[in-house]
């Protein structure tokens, strides 16, 4: 398993692996009409891949946190403003390299980046039985959840999403 920075070189296999965990997962749900832009956020501060068995198996960013839906529920949670919060983005796992440690480690590289920048790490996922797998790893990873808000999609679509923390 090899983690590292992610380059320009990676786009076309991260939008494939994203559009084989939509298919799978159904995740994104609301990735808006282009998968390379919902990826590649404006507010990315930065992004690291997972490759194993000479194949991309997974991604995750972090994205600026005073951009994010997230903010409100992360600072009352952690009482801290958003310049000392960044939030775990786009974190997607191949499902052909699923179970082998690569959604942990990428989880870990955010967590230890967010530590180095002197910040705390939060991320969001839906709450919702299609989302407990997630729910899940977070857990095991040693993240704590943090309540519920409610985020207000394009579309007039509402989703209740589980905001948690990383470990301290």
């Amino acid at each position: 398993m090899i983690l590292r920075p992610r380059t320009a070189a990676d786009e076309p296999a991260c939008v494939e692996m994203m559009a084989q965990v939509r298919r799978h997962d159904g995740y994104p749900r609301h990735p808006g009409p282009d998968l390379r832009d919902f990826l590649f956020a404006r507010h990315e501060t930065g992004a690291w891949v997972c490759d194993l068995d000479d194949e991309m198996a997974g991604h995750v960013a972090l994205h600026r946190a005073d951009d994010d839906p997230v903010l409100d529920a992360a600072r009352r949670a952690t009482g801290l403003a958003a310049d000392d919060l960044v939030v775990v983005a786009r974190l997607l796992v191949s499902p052909n390299h699923r179970r082998r440690g690569v959604g942990l480690a990428l989880l870990d590289v955010a967590a230890q980046q967010a530590r180095a920048e002197g910040r705390r790490a939060v991320l969001d996922v839906a709450d919702d039985d299609a989302a407990a797998p997630a729910a899940a790893l977070y857990a095991r990873a040693g993240w704590i959840p943090a309540g519920i808000t409610t985020f207000h999609l394009r579309g007039g679509v509402d989703l209740d999403v589980r905001l948690w923390l990383s470990p301290t």
